[in-house]
């Protein structure tokens, strides 16, 4: 006892030294004594607390990290520790961990703001929301009371580039975000000044021209003329008064079933008379003209609220995606289109009296020509739009008998297993036709095993047996070899089809040689979506679109119901025909045992010049992974994880980060769509390159 007694003696004496230096700013020999203190005491965890503070002040995250992350083996239910921890994980650019730190500590104590706070800081707003249960309503107000403290952070942003995410705003906050970023001047340097004239549609009657040309005029520079189809009496009378106000020559008005020759320029602008432009507008697209070769440029907008009489506000921003041609709707309408001064006169004298013309028009370049999204937020809208017209389910227009190839690994799942398969069959337009392939994972409950030798027995399936440690890439590559069937449905166990008429879906798509893979819309029991396509990009990987949606637009919601070009979709629900699997090398079953074998697929079958099509028409009730969640979550498994997406980033580089249909104004921390915020020049012209190609998702 006397031994033990000296021990505690003589390291509480440490501490009052240790204590004495860190009140005097002397950080580093602080540490120094509170480590000799700590050789003496080793689990006094409030003292490597001390240790971790010592070390982080005197420049040592990497020990801070260490001296906290002991503590919390001591005494792991500390909030301050994790908050600490999740503060020096900051520093040191390792934000993934940070946002681990800060919402553990969340879980132990709801109350901790500063944790709280850091989260949104970091654009994980859903996190915060998920982790505090403060609805983002809340979380909206408190970005709104710390808002006027944003400027003052500029020159920290500037020396801390990892906390840019303080830019990031929730999309029902875009009136702060339209506020703290105005529109910029187009790069115009060395840039040619292209002749520009303005066709404004108001053949409805339902547009403000007079706003328009106003917003016109402010152009610079300003449109070499200006044409305005109304039929709304009056109008000329009302432009009259604003003809020269800057602009060079009188605004012409005609009426909408005139035909309309354009002028000899460089571009025609289309725009819709319910919209205005954003002053330097025509500057930016003169800008991406320079920069791409396309046809038609169409560019993001927002709408107008009117508060009251003086105060209009701006909202709900419509921030769009690289032209899609496979899209049923395009989630998006398009309130203005530039088009290059030839091709204006092609396709110019078809245009009708249709709520759809610019979106029509769009359509119809596209056709031919190539068509570019530029990533700015150019026009705003003073009335909605009509919603789009949907367009018509592109087949070869054979009926396909191809049969189908399901595959469905399992381990202990036969409640699941017996209604995914159930399923699958009672849906099915021809259940004759499918080959069900069931891969038993080393089961060894008898529920289990008696089901599978039903299935053996009653001819439903082919049961493999296969009892390794678990790699999905494994068993669904031998599910694959085990039957002889033309198309293959990759399955999990714990998903139900519910949409009738699923497997001729797949052939229709699957007949055309250009679609490499076809995945479904996949909900969760309460009906949210868990799979609506998947998004390259957020935290520097990929992730499910639609997971938890918090504050998104209605344009992005339409994009989980809408059939559209995707980078991947999950190997939970994956169609592909065999040839391309085999000619392919199946799965990574060696280096992407579990996690991210689907997307490596997907990205082989872009470099192969195939299309990945989410096809929402195919409903299923995914419940998450079941057989996988009752499997021992250990450092091995986590491990996994790790190599997985360190060989995808080695294998694939910037295609792991690279989506035409993500726009660069959506916050790539956080949640897909959680966030807005202002893109780098260098975003913006990326996206606008990429997405003028024939086919921006193909990858060479």
């Amino acid at each position: 006892m006397a031994n033990n007694s000296t021990t505690t003696d003589t390291s509480d004496a440490l501490i009052g030294r240790a204590d004495a230096l860190r009140d005097a700013g002397r950080w580093a020999e602080a540490a120094e004594i509170y480590q000799s203190a700590l050789e003496r005491s080793p689990r006094r965890a409030a003292i490597w607390v001390q240790l971790g503070h010592a070390r982080k002040e005197a420049g040592d995250m990497a020990g801070a990290e260490a001296a906290y992350r002991r503590s919390l083996d001591l005494a792991p239910n500390v909030a301050d520790t994790y908050l600490q921890l999740g503060h020096v994980l900051k520093l040191q650019g390792q934000r993934p961990e940070a946002v681990s730190a800060y919402a553990r500590a969340l879980r132990v104590d709801r109350s901790l703001t500063p944790a709280l706070t850091e989260l949104i800081a970091l654009g994980e707003a859903w996190a915060a929301e998920q982790v505090s249960g403060i609805g983002l309503h809340l979380l909206g107000g408190m970005l709104r009371a710390v808002d006027e403290l944003r400027g003052s952070l500029d020159r920290l942003e500037r020396a801390l580039p990892q906390v840019a995410s303080l830019n990031s705003f929730p999309p029902a906050d875009y009136d702060l975000f339209r506020a703290r970023y105005r529109l910029p001047p187009a790069p115009l340097e060395n840039v040619p000044a292209p002749r520009w004239a303005v066709l404004a549609l108001d053949t409805d009657g339902m547009g403000d021209p007079v706003a328009l040309a106003r917003s016109l005029a402010a152009q610079d520079p300003a449109p070499a003329s200006v044409t305005v189809a109304s039929s709304r009496p009056g109008v000329e009378a009302e432009l009259r008064q604003i003809s020269f106000g800057g602009l060079k020559d009188p605004i012409r008005v005609i009426a909408p079933d005139t035909a309309f020759a354009p002028p000899s320029c460089d571009w025609v602008l289309v725009i819709d008379a319910r919209s205005i432009l954003v002053a330097g507008a025509i500057g930016w697209l003169s800008w991406a003209s320079s920069q791409v070769g396309a046809s038609a440029i169409y560019a993001d907008e927002d709408h107008l609220r009117a508060v009251d009489v003086d105060i209009p506000v701006a909202e709900r921003p419509v921030l769009k995606a690289a032209y899609d041609v496979e899209a049923a709707v395009q989630p998006y309408r398009h309130g203005m289109v530039a088009l290059r001064g030839a091709v204006a006169a092609r396709v110019l004298p078809g245009l009708t009296k249709s709520s759809d013309a610019i979106d029509d028009l769009v359509d119809a370049v596209a056709g031919e020509d190539t068509v570019a999204h530029l990533p700015r937020i150019l026009s705003t809208r003073l009335a909605d739009l009509p919603g789009p017209s949907p367009r018509a389910l592109r087949t070869t227009g054979a009926e396909s008998q191809a049969r189908i190839g399901v595959i469905m690994p399992t381990r202990n799942g036969a409640d699941l297993c017996r209604s995914g398969i159930d399923a699958l069959r009672r849906t099915a337009s021809e259940p004759l036709s499918l080959d069900i392939v069931v891969i038993d994972n080393g089961s060894d409950d008898a529920a289990t095993l008696e089901f599978l030798a039903e299935l053996e027995a009653g001819g439903t399936a082919r049961v493999l047996r296969d009892a390794a440690e678990f790699n999905w890439s494994r068993l669904s590559n031998a599910g694959a070899a085990a039957c002889a069937a033309d198309l293959l449905l990759f399955v999990n166990d714990d998903v139900e089809v519910v949409s009738q008429g699923w497997d001729s879906l797949l052939r229709h798509h699957l007949d055309r040689p250009e679609i490499g893979a076809v995945g479904a819309r996949l909900l969760y029991p309460d009906g949210g979506v868990q799979h609506g396509g998947m998004v390259f990009g957020p935290g520097g990987r990929v992730e499910h679109e639609g997971v938890a949606p918090v504050g998104v637009s209605a344009d992005i919601i339409a994009r989980w119901t809408t059939r559209r070009r995707v980078g991947a979709v999950t190997g939970a629900f994956l169609a592909c025909r065999r040839e391309d699997f085999t000619a392919l090398g199946s799965f990574d079953a060696a280096h992407l045992p579990i996690w991210f074998n689907d997307v490596d697929f997907c990205l082989r079958l872009r470099r192969a010049g195939r299309l990945i099509l989410y096809a929402p028409e195919i409903v299923a009730t995914h419940y998450e992974s079941r057989t996988l969640a009752a499997q021992p979550e250990d450092a091995r498994r986590r491990a996994i994880w790790t190599e997985s997406l360190a060989e995808m980033r080695r294998r694939w580089g910037r295609a792991l980060e690279t989506d035409p249909g993500f726009n660069p104004h959506f916050a790539r921390t956080g949640r897909p769509f959680e966030a807005i915020t202002e893109p780098p020049l260098d975003a913006v012209r990326e996206h606008l390159v990429l997405s003028a190609q024939r086919n921006p998702w193909a990858l060479g």
